[in-house]
């Protein structure tokens, strides 16, 4: 027996023995990319599509913020120094930081468009600086906040 070669016949694997068929590394690659998002309504824009688009939103909205707490300091400050509440309205703030921009925006809306200047713009004018300033802050960071993860699927 020892003469004799008392080996076993190696086992031939099914699977590694045929050649792998593999696509062509052009092909593989371009299965391998993410579907296209499906079709949209034309106008609508998702903002975590284009997070460039979502940074920027989020920083003017950041911005606004800032100004707003900057707007309702000097508010505060007035009121104390003048022992009674004194609120800067947005048009006051407008008018004093652009005259010549509120005087066109007035004349150019109030003939065009009279309804929406007179009960819709003059309320907005007319309520303080920092809460327009804050609210437009607080909506757009809202609305550029990343999508929370889907449960159960991968983040790859």
């Amino acid at each position: 027996m020892r003469g004799q070669s008392a080996r076993r016949p190696r086992r031939s694997f099914p699977a590694l023995s045929k050649p792998i068929d593999r696509p062509p590394p052009a092909a593989y690659a371009l299965s391998m990319r993410p579907s296209r998002a499906p079709a949209r309504a034309h106008g609508t824009v998702r903002t975590h599509d284009c997070p460039m688009l979502r940074l920027v939103f989020r920083l003017i909205g950041f911005l606004c913020l800032a100004v707003a707490f900057a707007a309702l300091i000097v508010d505060g400050t007035r009121s104390i120094a003048a022992g009674t509440p004194a609120i800067l309205p947005l048009g006051g703030t407008v008018s004093a930081l652009a005259p010549d921009l509120f005087v066109r925006l007035h004349t150019g809306i109030a003939t065009h468009a009279p309804l929406l200047w007179d009960p819709v713009l003059v309320t907005l004018l007319l309520l303080p600086a920092w809460l327009v300033i804050g609210v437009l802050g607080i909506v757009l960071v809202a609305l550029t906040r990343r999508p929370r993860p889907k449960i159960g699927y991968s983040r790859r």
